[in-house]
């Protein structure tokens, strides 16, 4: 705790936009560590955290369609954590630590196989579809939120992978699957233009039932809401006013019909 107090301090006079971000895997705010409690937000030590907790419940809500458990999570994390610090953490979906996301989200379980058994693994067809699917609504959230979303490198080209060495492999110069390269273009345009509400607005969620979520940000000259259908069914949302769809450009009236595994951005005025 010493050398994180003194490494701070050492960045803020060099810079005072300079910040240590630290990788912790729990709730940073309560960490007991080798018997000790930590201090990282205590002012001293870290300005963010790697947000490992919100990264957990969106593999909580788009595989086992836990929308109450993604509701929880959120709330104690922006509970615990001074503002500053939810808004300088990394949000993410995979790091050099764990599988690929969009093996996960193929739905493989990979924990029982060897080494082996693991470098040959590949999605088939049909689980590379349905991963991307539920990828569109995993990075939706990540852009969504209050802090940073931050990509591992490959996520955003489709690499696959199990556990270490298997999820860094070299990246796929010539190989990228530009579909999903498009989608997370296409979403930092839109994270881009409703910077306004997204870089500072307050955070709630307004519906968490299963695979259904509705997610928004607000400011007091308007809010942004994130539809998220993880479900089987189709679901129509009632919104409380009309809108206009980030993604397609489009207003919106006072209903939302969403198929199973779709989303929408809607702002209002």
């Amino acid at each position: 705790e010493e050398l994180l107090r003194a490494l701070r301090c050492r960045i803020r006079q060099d810079s005072a936009d300079g910040a240590v971000i630290g990788e912790v895997w729990e709730d940073a705010s309560n960490k007991i560590a080798y018997g000790r409690r930590r201090h990282y937000f205590f002012g001293t030590q870290l300005d963010g955290v790697m947000n490992y907790p919100l990264k957990n419940a969106i593999l909580a809500f788009l595989l086992h369609g836990d929308g109450e458990q993604f509701s929880r999570v959120t709330r104690d994390l922006y509970a615990h954590y001074p503002r500053c610090a939810s808004e300088a953490s990394m949000n993410l979906l995979g790091t050099h630590d764990t599988e690929r996301i969009l093996t996960v989200l193929g739905g493989r379980d990979l924990s029982a196989l060897s080494y082996e058994e693991v470098k040959a693994v590949r999605l088939t067809d049909e689980e590379r579809r349905l991963a991307f699917r539920r990828l569109r609504l995993g990075y939706a959230i990540l852009c969504f939120m209050p802090g940073i979303p931050c990509i591992y490198y490959g996520d955003e080209v489709g690499m696959e992978g199990g556990r270490d060495p298997f999820n860094r492999r070299t990246f796929p110069w010539g190989k990228e699957d530009t579909e999903i390269l498009s989608f997370y273009r296409r979403m930092a345009q839109i994270r881009a233009a409703a910077a306004d509400i997204l870089m500072t607005g307050y955070y709630r969620v307004c519906e968490a039932e299963g695979g259904v979520l509705v997610l928004e940000r607000f400011t007091d000259d308007g809010r942004i809401r994130l539809y998220l259908n993880a479900s089987e069914k189709k679901i129509i949302f009632s919104l409380p006013s009309d809108g206009v769809d980030l993604w397609k450009g489009e207003k919106v009236g006072t209903t939302l019909p969403l198929s199973p595994l779709t989303l929408a951005w809607v702002r209002f005025s």
